[in-house]
């Protein structure tokens, strides 16, 4: 007897080969062609790696947890997310290597998975700044150098990524306004991802030209990223206006567009206060270019404080696009965009627990703690419920 899976995108059910019977199924028991694991590998599980990462910051910079213990637990997320960035990779090229046709064909065809590539530089800049947060605490100030070589050669992806898969998919074919989908923000993101991890590492440089080029390339992927994101989000509120919520099977993607929303004001906030580990004010040589005047910092953490009300409004309105969807069909079933509420939501927490503690804010630490524990309570379900679909098999059962 067959048994019915939901298609993740169109959430069509279709039939599968019904699972083995005993107390244990056999791995891949979904998958009549066990190489179907690998031509339909989705580029999306690099948001599963990303929101690992992510929740290690979290507790590495919560203001009401232990040092002691905190730093070692996030810095086992850093290496499981590592871990988990591997695996995606060595997958990823396999699905390259022996099924190159279904990755050429992805510009042309309905998939999200082109969008998807964008959780790359999203990942990747994710671990560079784990990798100063930990490796320097654990093995010294020498990793200080690896840390900013990591981070330009990401800043070089994202500007081939962010410049890349828009052409991509422009070039291809016409779309028509009912299929945009709040996902492909993704391929938009790395840049203001990557800029606000810039100014991170560049407020623990000694080098102080050094830092100050990662402040200013950290502008400048900002800035690349910035029009196309806003135009998205423009798109994507039209298409909601025009055509209503999207299928109930990707209402969670709706959270998508709280990520470069968050990102804009963490950006703002990381560029002041790394500015002013970046140029101090006793060795300035030319006044016109002070990055830590007290009123551009001023302006840049008000500008966090803009863009971190923007994206509390749309993780409310998509908060409640999902409980009427879920409450109408009585549940969601699980899919990819699933992970659409944990990356958005985690990056809403730890905006507010860094604006609350720059600002001295004890309400933002409140918010930013409670959507922390939020997100480690989605990170876990949805790990489970991913770790299940890829034991079985139904998460390879046809491409995205």
């Amino acid at each position: 007897m067959d048994v019915k899976v939901m298609d993740a995108e169109s959430g069509v059910k279709a039939s599968m080969p019904s699972p083995r019977r005993g107390w244990v199924n056999a791995p891949l028991n979904q998958l009549p062609n066990k190489s179907d694991a690998i031509r339909n590998f989705s580029p999306s599980l690099y948001i599963a790696s990303t929101c690992t990462g992510l929740i290690g910051i979290l507790i590495d910079v919560s203001p009401y947890l232990g040092r002691g213990w905190a730093v070692p637990t996030a810095w086992a997320f850093w290496w499981l997310s590592l871990l988990q960035f591997t695996g995606v990779t060595v997958m990823i090229l396999l699905r390259v290597t022996r099924f190159w046709g279904s990755i050429a064909s992805l510009p042309s065809s309905k998939s999200v998975d082109l969008f998807f590539f964008g959780a790359v530089a999203i990942s990747v800049a994710i671990l560079s700044e784990g990798f100063v947060r930990y490796m320097t605490h654990y093995f010294g100030s020498g990793f200080l150098v690896a840390g900013p070589a990591l981070w330009w050669a990401t800043a070089t992806i994202t500007v081939l990524l962010n410049v890349a898969l828009p052409f991509l998919a422009i070039q291809a074919h016409s779309r028509e306004l009912p299929e945009v989908l709040p996902i492909w923000i993704v391929a938009f993101v790395p840049g203001v991802v990557t800029g606000s991890v810039g100014p991170i590492m560049a407020s623990v440089l000694t080098d102080l030209s050094m830092a100050r080029h990662m402040i200013y390339m950290s502008y400048i992927l900002v800035g690349l990223s910035f029009p196309m994101v806003f135009i998205m989000l423009t798109i994507v509120v039209m298409r909601l206006l025009f055509h209503g919520l999207p299928p109930p099977p990707l209402i969670l993607s709706l959270f998508f567009p709280v990520a470069p929303l968050t990102l804009m004001g963490d950006a703002l906030v990381e560029l002041a206060h790394g500015s002013i580990h970046a140029f101090p004010q006793d060795s300035l040589l030319n006044p016109f270019f002070n990055f830590a005047h007290p009123g551009l910092t001023s302006a840049l953490m008000a500008g966090g404080l803009f863009f971190f009300g923007a994206a509390v409004w749309w993780a409310l309105f998509a908060a409640l696009a999902a409980v009427v969807v879920a409450a109408r069909r009585r549940g969601l079933a699980y899919t990819v965009a699933w992970w659409g509420s944990v990356f958005p939501l985690g990056l809403l927490g730890l905006t507010a627990l860094r604006l609350g503690t720059l600002l001295d804010v004890a309400a933002l630490e409140v918010v930013g703690t409670v959507l922390s524990i939020s997100t480690a309570v989605m990170w876990l379900t949805c790990s489970l419920m991913l770790a299940a679909r890829i034991w079985d098999g139904s998460n390879f059962a046809r491409a995205l």
